[in-house]
């Protein structure tokens, strides 16, 4: 039974909630939102956004139907909503009535395009019911989000707190360099990243994290360890590390910013094999030293390189360049072509192959992305690799980052990028010499012809390095099925090491310099993996 105090109590509550003349909460967070929305930052916001696509993006675009495309964004809040642009005015409209009028401002006046957005933004705040919940930032976003529609999928708006964390992703985390995994034990270190503060300290793997900051960490979760590693750069960190016997010891760190360990080594007979999963800002220096070391390790020399890009997405573009300045001494690894002066880029080689000339393959497929075809890319147009696998993604756009008035980014697509055979990456991404997602059967017989010196993907190549930007999507689309986008698999490594241990079947087939004559017919393109010898040979691995 309720008390006649809590009653009481609960009469109030509700007394105040429906008292006449009280403003409602969705009332007051609407009123922000319009003050927001009709303040000289709401305004700068989109001016500034509009400013930077007009100078910057890839392709001319139209300052008034951008700031139009917006402002119907205005839908997914409030399907009743629409704009209504005729008749140099900007009418929005709510089914048939109007909610708001605005003069069009001429093309080239973007301040008073983004005043005219951002006043209809505030309209359809104050006066919509379905709007009178959503913040300023939230309709804001909705406003780039269908801006953005008109343009690419690279390209995008940051809202303040995404930004501010993405940028602190791009500097990189203050941390020692471990990765621990929790056992029964409590958490035993399973990984030290090489140069990061706890490699230089002598941590090593299988010791066990005892304590951070004096605090045992024995019962806290791998997520809540992190949390206690991690902090600003060079500040300081205690840790109790203890090896499986024997005392524990402290150890004290300064903390630095710890890029992931992207590059892993192993060995096949007398291959060296390198791994990259990624490109960050340490990728180039942690390749760079185990070529070196492989390089000068004169008791097991190596006679062949292979370098793994399967399901690497990418990263750094900076990054991307100077790895495959590691196995050319110079010429050109690629270019940038936009409308901005600054877009448009040519990036050479001038470095020394750490490899010293040695036979090298590329593995790539499906998922290998961005900076990994320009490695892969670069390195095939220049003979200097044997790519093996399956075409790969096609991401060839270069975007520039912006800082907006509100703290939010401008993520904007400037650049397209142009490999040194003259096509773009960009939807046609890196065709294989040698294909592996036909088949079993096909890639047999693909073998057997190079052992003859004959490359079954001539014409397809040919096809490949006669591209041009604006290649229409049926025609990238018809050059790709030549090598269909594939995950990686056990055959890329067999025909790696097959090509590697025969010189005249791997001679035949690194892809002739120079720019390609396109194939007469398409279907030439389409078929030229199945015109293989039916010579008989050595398959991958036999």
């Amino acid at each position: 039974m309720w008390g006649h105090a809590a009653l009481h109590r609960i009469a109030l509550v509700l007394l105040v909630v429906v008292a006449p003349g009280a403003i409602s909460p969705a009332r007051a967070f609407a009123d922000d939102t319009v003050a927001y929305l009709r303040s000289a930052e709401g305004a700068t916001v989109v001016e500034r956004a509009l400013t930077l696509l007009a100078e910057r993006y890839l392709d001319p675009v139209r300052v008034p139907d951008l700031a139009i495309a917006g402002l119907q964004g205005l839908r997914t809040f409030d399907r009743a909503l629409s704009i209504d642009p005729r008749q140099n005015r900007i009418r929005l409209l709510a089914e048939d009535r109007v909610v708001a009028t605005e003069n069009q401002p001429t093309e080239r006046d973007i301040a008073g395009w983004g005043a005219a957005a951002t006043r209809i933004l505030a309209a359809a705040a104050e006066a919509r019911p379905a709007l009178q919940t959503v913040t300023g930032e939230r309709l804001m976003r909705g406003y780039f989000e269908a801006l953005f529609d008109r343009l690419d999928p690279y390209s995008r708006y940051v809202p303040p707190m995404d930004a501010r964390e993405e940028r602190e992703i791009r500097r990189g985390q203050g941390g020692v360099g471990l990765r621990v995994e929790r056992s029964r034990g409590g958490h035993v270190i399973v990984e030290v990243i090489p140069e990061s503060p706890a490699a230089i300290a002598g941590i090593s793997e299988g010791e066990r994290l005892v304590a951070v900051n004096g605090r045992p960490v024995g019962r806290l979760s791998e997520e809540a360890v992190y949390d206690l590693l991690r902090g600003p750069e060079d500040s300081r960190v205690g840790l109790t590390i203890r090896r499986a016997s024997g005392p524990a010891r402290s150890i004290t760190l300064h903390r630095a910013l710890v890029a992931p360990n992207t590059v892993e080594f192993g060995r096949l007979d007398r291959l060296a094999v390198f791994r990259i999963s990624a490109f960050n800002r340490l990728t180039h220096q942690r390749l760079s030293r185990l070529l070196v070391e492989t390089m000068s390790d004169r008791r097991e020399p190596v006679r062949g390189v292979i370098l793994d890009l399967r399901g690497n997405r990418g990263g750094l573009l900076r990054q991307a360049v100077s790895v495959a300045d590691l196995f050319l001494t110079d010429g050109p690894i690629m270019s940038t072509r936009g409308r901005h002066p600054d877009a448009s880029r040519d990036f050479e080689a001038a470095d020394t192959d750490l490899t010293e000339g040695l036979p090298l393959v590329v593995l790539i497929d499906g998922r290998s992305a961005s900076a990994a075809e320009i490695v892969a890319g670069a390195l095939q147009d220049r003979r200097r690799a044997v790519l093996i696998g399956s075409v790969t993604l096609g991401k060839g756009l270069v975007q520039s980052v912006s800082r907006l008035p509100d703290d939010g980014d401008l993520i904007v697509t400037w650049a397209r990028v142009i490999m040194p055979a003259g096509y773009p990456l960009q939807d046609l991404g890196v065709l294989p010499a040698i294909c592996t997602s036909l088949g079993r059967e096909i890639l047999e017989s693909q073998l057997r012809a190079l052992d003859q010196g004959r490359l079954p993907m001539a014409s397809a190549l040919s096809g490949w390095r006669a591209a041009r930007p604006g290649l229409s999507g049926p025609a990238a689309a018809q050059l790709r099925s030549a090598c269909p986008p594939a995950e990686g698999r056990e055959d890329d490594i067999e025909a790696a090491r097959w090509i590697l241990e025969r010189p005249n079947a791997y001679a035949a087939a690194l892809v002739a310099e120079g720019r390609g004559t396109a194939p007469r017919g398409t279907e030439a393109v389409a078929s030229a993996p199945l015109q293989v010898p039916s010579a008989t040979g050595a398959g991958p691995g036999r």
